[in-house]
């Protein structure tokens, strides 16, 4: 993975070290800060993540998501609150889920 780590989408006007997209590529271009770039150019504040950055976000996300297959909350490893998820046909199973014990917003079908 060779994504700049200031990356931080395009509905942004800059990155986090301050350069504008629009600056090092014209808008319907490629970004250098993309891993598929083909330009063969980077951006000066181009920093790709090290190896160990890439375990440790691989690792997170593996924790997270076993977090919410068990029904517990990725923050506090509590229960889910799912009170407000529609029990009933046609959108059953839809709606937030939270954590039951801080509150915070996990994620949404």
């Amino acid at each position: 993975m060779s994504d700049c780590k200031h990356f931080n989408g395009i509905q942004h006007d800059c990155c986090k070290a301050g350069v504008r997209y629009k600056d090092i590529a014209p808008i319907g271009t490629l970004l250098p800060c993309r891993d598929g770039f083909k330009g063969g150019t980077t951006c000066d504040k181009h920093e790709a993540f090290t190896a160990a950055e890439i375990a440790a976000n691989e690792a997170e996300t593996n924790r997270v998501v076993e977090a919410i297959l068990s029904g517990k909350s990725p923050c506090c490893d509590a229960p889910l609150d799912e009170s407000r998820v529609i029990r009933s046909k046609p959108y059953k199973g839809h709606g937030p889920r939270y954590c039951s014990e801080c509150g915070k917003f996990v994620y949404q079908v």
